[in-house]
């Protein structure tokens, strides 16, 4: 079962994380941006899953490849600067870092 809308999937997200369901969490939100590509909500969505993946599975490279997704596309985003950071911290490295 896959809720119809994006939204109705990270709501639903958000309440299995809550109650302690993360592999169901990660399975809503995994391909949101493939199926979904202009929700609104698709950074705090990503970040949700990132997070989910990282402190609950230790599954560090999806959730750095999830935060890279985030952090390339949405620059302009009010919360860049948190997706930046969590980025970094999983490992990512911006191209400037390699700027000789």
């Amino acid at each position: 079962f896959m809720p119809p809308t994006a939204e109705m999937r990270y709501t639903l997200a958000k309440v299995s994380a809550e109650h302690q369901h993360y592999e169901l969490a990660c399975d809503l939100l995994r391909q949101l941006h493939k199926e979904y590509p202009h929700y609104a909500e698709l950074p705090e969505a990503y970040l949700l899953l990132a997070k989910l993946l990282h402190e609950k599975f230790n599954n560090s490279r999806e959730a750095l490849e999830t935060m890279e997704y985030l952090a390339l596309r949405f620059q302009k985003h009010p919360r860049y600067a948190l997706i930046d950071k969590f980025w970094r911290a999983l490992g990512g490295k911006p191209k400037e870092d390699f700027v000789l």
